[in-house]
Order: structure tokens, then C-alpha cells, then sequence
């Protein structure tokens, strides 16, 4: 059965009469660049919070601004490296835990709290794989993205009448009714993790409307805040601007595709457990993702995977779970196929590996991508 039946029906037969046209690189990149409605950010200064050696790395911490609040983010390099170096953007994923981000995959050498332990242990094979990418030669920059960690919108930011509402249970709701369960101990400390991530799930859908009462889709803010990520990493003096990649699982795979969609200066990718098509979506999986992933005239363009038109022939890499429930494996596999059509010319620049697993990126899973990347970085 689809999704919302009959209408989800109606609304996938819509995007079977669409076709991709691809043409002009440089003019189809444009066109993806103009569907995510992504805001313009003016280059940021950069503030070293701090340099320590860790874990047979030097690992800095950097804060910025695009416009309110700070971001974070962690430089990972080799100790007594010799010239310049890749860089890899590393793209932290969701998985409903909005209280972390690039904690996630990163350890700066400071104890972890168990909720991180536990995270690394069900998605990445209780590695911190950002460090294992630097020990192999890169220089890995870690940011957080707006609505995680240091980018969070914070319960000291929001009304309490706001907070009682977000909180409310569905049930409980009525047209104009009051709001009385809130729980007046929250706040943003650690203690609270839990119910802010509670919190943060309902508050996704506010957030999508202010962005999109904005002119603005969430899925365009999350590119323009890479693209400043990048553009630190790019500009930073231990990097080799001319070799940059960048991937990470689920949201952070996500990231990866919308990325290497629109920015020329991502010369190798890897996406984790984040492949589907639109129809896919529409009929089956809409309901099991988050906000940041819908940009309505995407789908103008083309299916999913064809997005990645402009980046092709470009080396890429995509690995997915065949027991992943947040996809539909053979829509995973349909769009691989129609992005393998662009690399017909260099066959050996793309490839997509199946795994007999749930969503997650191990130890296996992480091998290969380093591997991938340094194959072509």
C-alpha cells in the first residue's frame, strides 16, 4: 500500500512523466543551485580556538559565523606531515540525535560522554572514523551543521509556551487549545539530552516552515553551510585545494550528494546509506526522513541519483545497506544504475557496493571508502 494511498499514488505517476535532460554541466549545476534556494553567505573569518596532538594527530578546533550563532568545527591532520595534504569534508549523519553532530564521528582526545559511545557503536563500529581517515593522510575538517551541537537552536532561544506546545502530545493537541505539559526542568545542559532531542523532532517542522516562509529550503541551507565548510577546509594552509573529497552516512550521505552536485572543487566522493528516488519517497518513505532532505524542485530535474549529473564522471563511491528499512533497496539500486549511465567513459570512477546490513558505516564499510579515496585524492 503507498504511502497516503491514493494521492501519494497520483503524485508518483506526476514524476513519471518527468525527464532528465542533464546537457551543460556548468548550466545543470546551475539549475540544482537554483532549486535548493540556498542563501548566499559572505566569507567568514575563522577564529583557532586551539591546536592539541592526539591520537597521532594535530587536531584544531575552529569557530565561525554565517550570519547568527557560532559554528564549530575540528581540523584533523598527521603529525610531521611534509607538504601539503588532501582534505576531506566529513559529514556527520542524524540519526534523531541533534544534540551531537561532529562529535559523532570525531575524538579530540576529551572523555566521551556514553550517549556518543553508544552512537559509534551502533553506526560506525565504535570507530571515530574521521580519525582514521587522518592517520591515512588527510586532512579532515569536521564541521557541525545548523540544528546540531554547536548549531543547535537552543531551549534558552525559545518561548516557553513555544516549548509546551512542540511537546505536546499529538492526542492532546486542539485547534487554538492550551498547552500544559510542559516540563519546566529542560534545558540545554547534557543532563537534558534526551528530552531536547524530543524537542528537536517536533521543532523540525517549524524550522522547515521558517525557512521556506523564508524563500529558503532547508536542504539549500544545509549546502550553504557546507560550502563555506569546504571553502575553510580548501583555504587552509595544510591543504591542497586541488584535492578535495567528501562523504559520511545517512544525513551525511545526503550531504555528500547535494554537495557534489553543486560544487566543481569536489574531485571524489563517498555516500553512505543515502540513496533512493523521488518515487520512492512519495510512495513508501517520505514519513522516515528528516526535513533537510526535500527540496520540492529537485524533482523537476530528474530522479534522484541524476542530480549527481554534474559531478560525473568524477570518482564516487556509494555504499548501502540491503537490510536498510530507511530505503527501499532496489529504488537504491535503480538509482545507482541511472548514475553509472554517466560514467561510461570512465567505468572505473564509479562504484556502488551492496552490504548484507542495516544503516551503518563500519569498520569494513570505512576501509573501502579510504581506500576509494585514495585511489583518486
Amino acid at each position: 500500500m503507498a504511502l497516503l494511498g491514493e494521492f501519494s499514488t497520483f503524485v508518483a505517476e506526476e514524476l513519471e512523466k518527468r525527464i532528465f535532460v542533464g546537457g551543460d554541466k556548468a548550466s545543470f549545476r546551475s539549475k540544482v543551485i537554483d532549486a535548493l534556494m540556498l542563501p548566499s553567505f559572505e566569507k567568514p573569518r575563522i577564529w583557532s580556538e586551539w591546536i592539541r596532538e592526539y591520537d597521532s594527530l594535530r587536531i584544531e578546533k575552529l569557530t565561525w559565523s554565517v550570519g547568527f550563532g557560532k559554528s564549530e568545527g575540528y581540523i584533523l591532520s598527521p603529525l610531521n606531515q611534509e607538504g601539503l595534504l588532501p582534505g576531506v569534508l566529513a559529514l556527520h549523519d542524524h540519526g534523531g540525535e541533534k544534540y551531537w553532530g561532529k562529535s559523532k564521528i570525531v575524538d579530540v582526545g576529551f572523555e566521551l560522554d556514553s550517549s556518543l559511545l553508544d552512537h559509534q557503536r551502533r553506526y560506525y563500529g565504535s570507530r571515530a572514523w574521521a580519525n582514521e581517515l587522518a592517520k591515512k593522510g588527510y586532512v579532515v575538517f569536521v564541521p557541525d551543521l545548523f540544528g546540531f551541537e554547536s548549531r543547535r537552536i537552543k531551549v534558552s532561544d525559545l518561548s516557553p509556551s513555544l516549548i509546551a506546545e512542540l511537546l505536546t502530545p499529538p492526542l492532546a493537541v486542539t485547534e487554538g487549545g492550551a498547552y500544559e505539559n510542559l516540563d519546566s526542568t529542560l534545558d540545554d545542559s547534557l543532563s537534558h539530552r534526551e528530552g531536547y532531542n524530543a524537542l528537536a523532532r517536533s521543532l523540525e517542522h517549524l524550522i522547515a516552515k521558517v525557512l521556506l516562509s523564508g524563500g529558503y529550503t532547508w536542504a539549500g541551507y544545509t549546502v550553504a553551510e557546507d560550502l563555506v565548510s569546504l571553502d575553510i577546509l580548501g583555504t587552509h594552509p595544510l591543504v591542497d585545494s586541488s584535492r578535495l573529497g567528501c562523504g559520511g552516512l545517512s544525513l551525511g550521505g545526503l550531504r555528500s550528494v547535494l554537495l557534489s552536485a553543486v560544487s566543481p572543487q569536489i574531485q571524489a566522493s563517498f555516500v553512505v546509506g543515502f540513496m533512493t528516488t523521488f518515487k520512492d519517497l512519495v510512495l513508501n518513505k517520505a514519513n522516515r526522513h528528516t526535513w533537510i532532505a526535500y527540496a520540492p524542485a529537485l524533482s523537476h530535474l530528474g530522479e534522484f541519483g541524476e542530480l549527481l549529473y554534474a559531478h560525473a564522471p568524477k570518482p564516487l563511491l556509494i555504499q548501502h545497506g540491503m537490510k536498510d528499512d530507511l530505503f527501499t533497496f532496489s529504488e537504491a539500486q535503480e538509482s545507482s544504475t541511472r548514475i553509472q549511465s554517466f560514467y561510461h567513459d570512465h567505468p572505473d570512477h564509479f562504484t556502488f557496493t551492496a552490504y548484507d546490513d542495516v544503516h551503518l558505516f563500519d569498520e569494513e564499510m570505512q576501509e573501502e571508502a579510504f581506500a576509494f579515496l585514495g585511489r583518486f585524492l
